[in-house]
């Protein structure tokens, strides 16, 4: 979005600078490399230093001052990786774009079509043999994803299976048994109104990037009845257009599952994901009983 970005990445973050880069731009002569050793810290790794909240190098069109004269080969690591997040796991390395950026969000909300990973091999890669963990988790996450695009259920009878095959694979894992069938089926019960009010405010004790967060969520605990109440009519007038809460199901599943490899956590993570998944959905109906409408931009 260059200019466009409603949410700067280069605004209120304090972006670390790696030691290559670094030394690039040490050595860079010029009035931008004198803006350089101005304006990175001196102090261990290296680091932008704020003005005003805003990169140094953020122009007032809000675009790079480096980008713009060096080109994008000289930014620092960290500038030119965001918004990808990386797993690296045994003999293959997962990768994905970040909901923090609004781009990224556009390109992964953009299609209807169920969603679709790209891999690519080497004869280097392939996780090995012996990792039957890894395997295990692999295989249950290609069920996890076949029961989120299972578009004949209602979007939260996908989350309810998705959370039982968790189950299943939590209990797997803890017995050490990596045979267990892995259905995903009905759980009893749904969450009540008191889940959602701590569920809310759960969210509301946690660190905001945003000031203005946790009182939007205090205004939505205050109005939950009718927040939950107008929910069904909200997925009707969807209609279609609630394939967005698979794509982010389907997100939370691909960007946290693999992580119980390393230390066996499946079902914390996925209780987490659906947790901040329902309470995206109550941010919209409550975007859509206060304005009378409901947009791909105010996701």
């Amino acid at each position: 979005l260059a200019g466009a970005c409603s949410d700067s990445c280069c605004v209120g973050w304090e972006i670390d600078v790696d030691e290559e880069t670094g030394r690039r731009y040490r050595e860079l002569p010029g009035e931008l490399g004198d803006r350089l050793r101005d304006a990175v810290s001196d102090k261990g790794m290296g680091r932008f230093i704020l003005k005003d909240g805003r990169c140094p190098f953020l122009n007032a069109d809000n675009l790079c001052d480096i980008i713009l004269q060096r080109g994008d080969g000289w930014l620092c690591g960290v500038c030119r990786e965001h918004p990808r997040f990386y797993e690296w796991l045994d003999g293959r390395v997962e990768a994905g774009l970040g909901l923090c950026c609004e781009a990224a969000g556009r390109l992964v909300f953009r299609s209807s079509a169920p969603a679709r990973f790209v891999e690519r091999g080497t004869e280097e890669t392939g996780a090995d043999a012996g990792d039957e963990l890894q395997a295990f988790l692999l295989s249950a996450r290609e069920r996890a994803f076949s029961l989120l695009r299972d578009r004949n259920l209602t979007i939260c009878d996908r989350l309810t299976a998705l959370l039982s095959l968790a189950l299943d694979v939590q209990d797997g894992m803890d017995m050490g048994d990596l045979s267990m069938p892995m259905e995903g089926g009905p759980l009893r019960g749904r969450p009540k109104a008191e889940d959602f009010a701590e569920m809310l405010r759960f969210f509301e004790a946690l660190e905001p990037i945003d000031p203005r967060w946790p009182g939007t969520l205090a205004r939505m605990r205050g109005n939950l009845d009718g927040l939950l109440e107008a929910a069904p009519r909200f997925l009707a007038a969807l209609g279609e257009g609630a394939y967005a809460y698979e794509h982010l199901a389907v997100y939370y599943v691909y960007r946290y599952w693999m992580k119980a490899a390393f230390d066996g956590e499946l079902l914390s993570r996925m209780k987490f994901a659906l947790c901040g998944l329902l309470v995206q959905l109550l941010w919209d109906v409550d975007r859509w009983v206060r304005t009378g409408g409901y947009t791909p931009d105010d996701r």
